[in-house]
């Protein structure tokens, strides 16, 4: 079995993955929520790209702070920006899950690869049941079905790093970390997440997750 490594990381694994057929016939999209983007989103957009060629984020405009989704739309692609995602391949989809408007996108003849973690496998059990979402693994890489005839699922990893001491795997740590630090850390904090600091960036997001976490 060949097992594709990222930055020294295990992504998936398929024989097939890294071919150049695949590369020229599939389209990613790499769903979620991303409350708040960190470097594990960044890892899982590069395992997409190195592996399928191009890589759209799909997220909503949802903001509901009873439910940890403190950041609109727009916060959301700044900091994925940040991040070193191309801005154009950050769309606003009214469900990320369901992301229609990036099906328009992508031409026919293309194939969908729909990267998906741990966190959002529930989230796809009620979609699979439309038999649109197919499961990658267990599909021939070489005959994939075009876009109109279904989409495959692709589960990666979950990718743990270390940050300011700390084992982080979510944004939901992030947010407990940056909430519980003096301003001056706070700087410290998004320079090193996001590498790069202004003012304005701040107040954003302490302004957030300051009314998230009242």
């Amino acid at each position: 079995m060949y097992r594709f490594h990222f930055n020294g990381y295990p992504c998936l694994q398929n024989s097939d993955l890294n071919s150049d057929y695949i590369m020229n016939t599939t389209v990613a999209i790499f769903p979620g929520r991303f409350q708040l983007p960190h470097k594990g989103h960044k890892y899982v957009y590069d395992c997409l790209t190195q592996l399928f060629g191009k890589c759209y984020i799909a997220t909503s405009n949802h903001v509901d702070f009873k439910n940890n989704s403190p950041l609109n739309f727009k916060e959301k692609k700044q900091l994925l920006t940040y991040l070193g995602i191309p801005r154009n391949l950050i769309i606003e989809t009214r469900e990320p899950y369901r992301p229609y408007e990036i099906y328009q996108k992508i031409p026919k003849q293309k194939s969908i690869i729909v990267g998906i973690g741990d966190k959002d496998k529930r989230r796809f059990n009620a979609l699979k049941s439309t038999s649109y979402f197919k499961d990658y693994k267990t599909s021939d890489p070489n005959n994939l079905n075009t876009k109109d005839q279904n989409a495959y699922l692709v589960y990666v990893p979950t990718y743990r790093y270390t940050f300011m001491g700390e084992s982080i795997q979510s944004g939901t740590q992030l947010r407990n970390r940056y909430i519980n630090l003096p301003y001056n850390e706070q700087k410290d904090f998004i320079f090193k997440l996001y590498e790069t600091y202004n003012t304005r960036l701040h107040a954003m997001l302490s302004k957030r997750l300051e009314v998230y976490y009242d």
